[in-house]
C-alpha cells in the first residue's frame, strides 16, 4: 500500500507540472486596449492605421468617417497613419491594457501637412450627464454650444481653434460634461449665434456610456457632413 500510495503521489506531482507548463508565467497573454480612429484628413478614403509596422485590424476609414474598434497590444506604441502608400504623419503613445482610446488624424493648418493625436476615452462621467469631447476640424475657430432643443444658448468650448492648428491636439481637448437633456450640439463662428456652421443631435446617437468624441467638418468640395459623433469603444 505504501508503494502504491507513492506511486500516485509522484504521478500527482507530474500533473500539476504539466499544468504549470501550460501557464507558463515567462509567456504571459498579450495584454491589449481598444482604438477608434476618426479620419478627418480632407479628400482622403483609405487611411489605415499601422502600430509598429502591422496594420490595426480595422477597414481604411474615409474622410468625415470612423474606424470600428480595433484592438491595440498595450504599451509604447507608435501609430503611423497612411492613405495608399503615402504616409500622412505618425503619433506615439502608451496605451494601457483594457482602456478606451480615440485617435484623430486631420490637416495641419497652416500648411500642406497632417496631424494627428490619441486621446484617452478614460473618464468618470457625473450621474445625469454626457461626457463630450469636442474637436473642430474645420478650417477656422468657433465656439460650440451645448443646449436643449430651443433653449438659451450655452458655450461648451468657446473659440475653439481649429484641431489642425495646435502644437499638440493631445494635450487638449478634455472631456465636457453637460446635462442629458442638453442634446442640441451646435458649431458657430466666435461671438455669434446666427450662420449655424455645423450641428448635431445627441438624440438616439449617444451610446450606453454617454462618452463619445463629436467633431465638426467644413462642408468641402463634394459637400458632406458637416458632424460626426463617435462612441468610446466600450
Amino acid at each position: 500500500m505504501r508503494v502504491a500510495s507513492l506511486a500516485l503521489l509522484a504521478l500527482s506531482v507530474a500533473l500539476s507540472g504539466l499544468t504549470a507548463c501550460d501557464d507558463d508565467p515567462t509567456n504571459p497573454p498579450q495584454q491589449t486596449a481598444t482604438l477608434r480612429v476618426i479620419n478627418a484628413v480632407t479628400g482622403t478614403s483609405n487611411v489605415v492605421v499601422l502600430h509598429n509596422g502591422t496594420i490595426l485590424p480595422a477597414p481604411p476609414v474615409s474622410f468625415r468617417a470612423t474606424s470600428a474598434c480595433a484592438e491595440i497590444p498595450a504599451g509604447s506604441r507608435t501609430l503611423t497613419f497612411r492613405a495608399g502608400a503615402d504616409t500622412l504623419t505618425t503619433a506615439s503613445f502608451n496605451f494601457e491594457a483594457g482602456k478606451q482610446y480615440t485617435a484623430v488624424i486631420a490637416d495641419d493648418l497652416p500648411g500642406t501637412g497632417h496631424i494627428a493625436a490619441v486621446f484617452s476615452d478614460d473618464v468618470t462621467v457625473a450621474a445625469g450627464s454626457n461626457a463630450l469631447r469636442l474637436i473642430n476640424a474645420t478650417a477656422t475657430a468657433g465656439d460650440v454650444h451645448v443646449r436643449a432643443p430651443g433653449g438659451p444658448f450655452q458655450i461648451a468650448s468657446g473659440n475653439l481653434a481649429p484641431f489642425g492648428m495646435y502644437t499638440d491636439p493631445g494635450a487638449g481637448h478634455a472631456f465636457v460634461q453637460r446635462a442629458t437633456n442638453q442634446t442640441d450640439v451646435l458649431l458657430y463662428d466666435v461671438g455669434q449665434t446666427t450662420n449655424l456652421r455645423g450641428s448635431l443631435s445627441l438624440t438616439n446617437t449617444m451610446p450606453t456610456s454617454r462618452v463619445a468624441t463629436i467633431v465638426f467638418f467644413d462642408p468641402g468640395t463634394p459637400a458632406g457632413p458637416t458632424s460626426l459623433l463617435a462612441a468610446r469603444c466600450d
